[in-house]
């Protein structure tokens, strides 16, 4: 063809076979183009890879860290609860849940406040009529929605727990449970005011 430069491309065989200049830029380019591509592809993979190492080393150490605190705070010997803005419960620590043994099947995320004080109150105070036990849990979730105000809970095993609940600024509330049984004991505060029935009080 005119204006064409022709190249002598050797087929199988010992034959040779003309192959016009631009054809031969092309096959050219096409391999340069798949060369690059290839490149391009083991760059990127090789960014990816090291993308998910970091990203592997970044959630062990976070795993680690939540690991570390969870032990600190399940080592803390007062009890420790956490609850959201809607008053349901997000987490607690092992004094926590040693504490309310007897309401462990409520003692889970996402379990609300009054059903943990009803069952704590059904719990520690069989013999307080239905009505009574309303009052009581109605006081003791009053209480807790207020915040910043201590009470004691005598426990059916003979203890006494000495409640404070502060609220956070998202809405949550965390309550710290403390064992007062010797408080109570030394301040003479085992008899209240109920004619000593009334086993829950404002400290």
């Amino acid at each position: 063809m005119e204006g064409w430069q022709v190249h002598s491309i050797a087929l199988w065989g010992g034959t040779a076979a003309a192959v016009p200049w631009p054809l031969v830029a092309v096959a050219i380019g096409v391999v340069a183009i798949g060369v690059v591509a290839i490149a391009l592809l083991l760059r990127a993979k090789r960014r990816a890879e090291r993308a998910l190492a970091i990203g592997q080393t970044v959630v062990a150490q976070i795993e680690a860290q939540h690991d570390a605190l969870r032990n600190a705070i399940d080592s803390v010997p007062d009890g420790l609860a956490l609850f959201d803005a809607d008053d349901r419960l997000i987490a607690c620590n092992r004094s926590f849940a040693e504490a309310f043994a007897r309401v462990s099947d409520l003692r889970v995320h996402g379990a609300r406040h009054v059903d943990l004080v009803r069952a704590m109150v059904d719990a520690n105070e069989p013999r307080l009529a239905p009505a009574a036990r309303d009052r009581l849990v109605a006081k003791i979730v009053d209480w807790h929605r207020q915040g910043g105000k201590p009470w004691l809970q005598r426990m059916s095993d003979g203890r006494w727990l000495r409640v404070r609940e502060k609220r956070l600024p998202d809405g949550g509330t965390i309550s710290i449970c403390s064992d007062a049984t010797e408080f109570v004991r030394l301040k003479g505060e085992a008899q209240t005011a109920g004619g000593g029935r009334n086993d829950v009080a404002a400290v």
